[in-house]
Formats: structure tokens, sequence, C-alpha cells
């Protein structure tokens, strides 16, 4: 696989290595830590309002 098949391939630099360091303090790849991110932001933004507290 080439480099331009991953997500993170066309990130910034610096945006790149802060969260290369985050996965690998959560045993995972940045690829798969953004799948992660977006997955729950998802959840979280189309969840039923009323399981929502204020």
């Amino acid at each position: 696989m080439t480099d331009n098949n991953n997500i993170s391939s066309n990130l910034p630099k610096e945006l790149k290595i802060q969260l290369d360091i985050l996965a690998t303090e959560n045993h995972t790849t940045v690829d798969n830590l953004i799948i992660n991110i977006l997955n729950n932001y998802v959840k979280n933004e189309f969840s039923d309002s009323d399981d929502i507290i204020e």
C-alpha cells in the first residue's frame, strides 16, 4: 500500500506529528485514530437528544 492510500497522507506535517504521538500513546495508527474520532463525532452529533444530559 502506498502512502497515498492513507487517510493521514495529506495532513499538514505538524498535525500529523501530533496525531502520531496521540496514536502511539493509544497503541493505534493515525488512520485508525482519525476513524475513531470521526465515528465518535457522528455518534454524538446524531444521537437521540433525549439521551443528552445538559
